[in-house]
C-alpha cells in the first residue's frame, strides 16, 4: 500500500447519526507507506469505540506523520490494541499517542481514552520523514490522560538526533492538535512523554545517528511510568 494520505487507517465517524464500534479487526503481513500521512493509524475521526485490533508482520517504509499513530479526539475508547513485529524506516514520528476533546458528534459526549495498548517487537530506524524528524510522544490536553496499561517489549527506536544543548530548555505547546509535528522540537530525542499514567517499557534501546545533546527521555506531568532494561544513546 503506497499513499499520500494515511496508509492504513482505522476511523469511526456520525455520518450514519450513531456512534459505530470497531472491534476484532487484525491487519497482517503488509508493505505500507505515506508519503504525507501516518502508517498505520487510528483517528482522526474516532467517534465510536474501537476494541480488540491487531496489527502484526507489518513494514512501515515511510510516513510524513506517525508510523505507529493512535490518536482519539472526538470520545472514543481506544483499548486492547495490539501491535506485534512491526519494523519502520523514513517516518517523521515512530510511536504517537494523543487525546483531544474535539467531539464531532452530538451530546452528550465521552471523554477520549487509550488504555491497554500492547507493542512489542518493534523497530524504528532512519526517523527522518517528509516533514522532519519528531520523537515519539505520548499527550492528552488538560483533564485527560494516555492509558493507563500501555506496554511496550522489545522496542528499538533509532533516530536522527541532532538535537542541541538549548532544546533541553523547550515547552511543547499544550493544545487539540493531533499530529505530531505539532508539538515542535521536543526536549528530548527519543521519548515525551505528558499527561500520561500507566507506562511499561521492557527492554528499550534509544540511539541516534547524529550526537543529540537532549536527553532521550523526557516525562512530565504522568504517574506510574517504568523502564525495565533501558539502553540509551548519551552525547559526550
Amino acid at each position: 500500500i503506497h499513499s499520500s494520505d494515511d496508509a492504513i487507517v482505522l476511523k469511526s465517524d456520525y455520518s450514519t447519526g450513531k456512534k459505530l464500534i470497531s472491534n476484532n479487526i487484525t491487519v497482517v503481513n503488509t508493505l505500507a507507506s505515506s508519503t504525507g500521512c501516518n502508517g498505520l493509524q487510528f483517528g482522526s475521526e474516532t467517534v465510536g469505540d474501537f476494541h480488540d485490533i491487531h496489527w502484526i508482520n507489518l513494514t512501515v517504509t515511510g510516513a510524513g506523520k506517525a508510523g505507529i499513530g493512535i490518536t482519539s479526539n472526538d470520545g472514543a475508547t481506544i483499548s486492547n490494541v495490539h501491535y506485534k513485529n512491526i519494523t519502520m524506516s523514513n517516518v517523521c514520528t515512530p510511536i504517537f499517542m494523543k487525546l483531544t476533546a474535539r467531539n464531532r458528534c452530538p451530546p452528550p459526549h465521552t471523554k477520549s481514552q487509550i488504555r491497554d495498548i500492547y507493542i512489542e517487537d518493534v523497530t524504528a530506524h532512519h526517523v527522518e520523514g517528509s516533514r522532519g524528524n519528531w520523537t515519539s510522544s505520548w499527550d492528552s490536553i488538560p483533564g485527560l490522560m494516555v492509558g493507563p496499561n500501555i506496554n511496550l517489549k522489545n522496542v528499538m527506536l533509532h533516530v536522527e538526533g541532532g538535537g542541541r544543548r538549548d532544546d533541553v530548555k523547550i515547552h511543547p505547546p499544550v493544545d487539540r492538535h493531533y499530529q505530531p509535528r505539532k508539538l515542535g522540537v521536543r526536549p528530548s530525542y527519543g521519548l515525551y512523554i505528558r499527561n500520561t499514567v500507566g507506562v511499561t517499557f521492557n527492554n528499550m534501546s534509544l540511539s541516534y545517528d547524529h550526537v543529540d545533546y537532549r536527553p532521550a527521555a523526557v516525562i512530565t506531568d504522568s504517574q506510574k511510568i517504568t523502564f525495565d532494561r533501558l539502553a540509551a544513546a548519551r552525547a559526550p
